[in-house]
């Protein structure tokens, strides 16, 4: 074999190795979010509860409704959820769908979520991202094909307070960690929606949840700050959930679709389904 035959030969071999090898070094990154939020999860003090229909006597009607739809009567409180899901993605406003599939974990106590997805965007090609908001900071790390850096942000306020919505607006998925209890609070609008605040860490964000003739949270509004060149900028942003189900005492929803209003225009990023759902209940 010519030197020329055994360098192409060797090419894909190299390729390899640097996949495999880049695909433990992303491991790795996920493992070191999981054991932070982990650690952070040990030394909060233990959750200990149950829901009670008393609990709903000072909310908004539309709320005191959705917690009679979604909750079982003496429902533990969640402590973690572990969620798989699959759907579609936009990189940027406007263009085209990849399909991604993605693991979440959510920690109540302290609040926390880490979201490990991988994002085909063409053959053979795919991008990991780690999506994260811990210890009171949000941050995303994004590789293409494991290796090659796209993204690598963390520690701003508006990536905190960005962070810190998304992680309420995905609060039905674990309907507990929406009870006054759970140190939100809520405030009536009209008779089909409210406005929760949250507080972590030195950061507040607010929403609207819109409410469906069941009780259901249907949809929720918000203002979040999405990233325009090298600035963060206060966008109109809407989340809509459906199908929901039952897991484990209580309704959740399986179907997301999540977009940014830009122009007067509904720019649909993200529309996935929840696949598997799994809770860690308090004592």
């Amino acid at each position: 074999m010519n030197s020329i035959g055994v360098v192409l030969l060797g090419v894909p071999i190299v390729l390899a190795i640097a996949l495999v090898g880049g695909e433990l070094s992303w491991r790795r990154v996920v493992h070191r979010l999981l054991g932070r939020m982990a650690a952070d999860a040990r030394f909060a003090a233990p959750s200990i509860g149950r829901f009670h229909t008393e609990q709903l006597a000072q909310l908004p009607r539309p709320v005191q409704r959705y917690f009679a739809f979604a909750l079982s009567p003496a429902q533990p409180i969640v402590v973690a959820a572990h969620a798989k899901s699959q759907g579609e993605f936009r990189l940027r406003l406007g263009g085209g769908w990849h399909a991604f599939t993605a693991v979440q974990h959510f920690s109540t106590s302290p609040r926390a979520f880490v979201w490990d997805a991988e994002i085909n965007v063409a053959p053979l090609v795919n991008v990991k991202v780690a999506d994260r908001y811990l210890h009171g900071e949000g941050g995303i790390n994004a590789r293409a094909v494991s290796v090659v850096p796209v993204v690598n942000e963390h520690g701003t306020p508006e990536l905190a307070a960005g962070e810190l919505l998304r992680y309420l607006a995905e609060a039905v998925m674990m309907p507990t960690a929406l009870l006054p209890s759970s140190g939100v609070q809520w405030s009536p609008v009209d008779d089909d929606s409210a406005r929760v605040t949250m507080t972590d860490q030195g950061t507040t964000v607010s929403a609207v949840f819109h409410f469906g003739p069941r009780g259901e949270i249907d949809r929720v509004s918000a203002l979040r700050y999405r990233g325009v060149g090298e600035t963060a900028v206060l966008t109109p942003w809407v989340g809509r959930f459906g199908d929901y189900r039952s897991a484990q005492g209580m309704m959740v929803p399986m179907y997301a679709e999540v977009a940014w209003i830009v122009g007067g225009g509904v720019m649909s990023y993200f529309r996935g389904r929840t696949t598997n759902i799994a809770f860690e209940l308090a004592a």
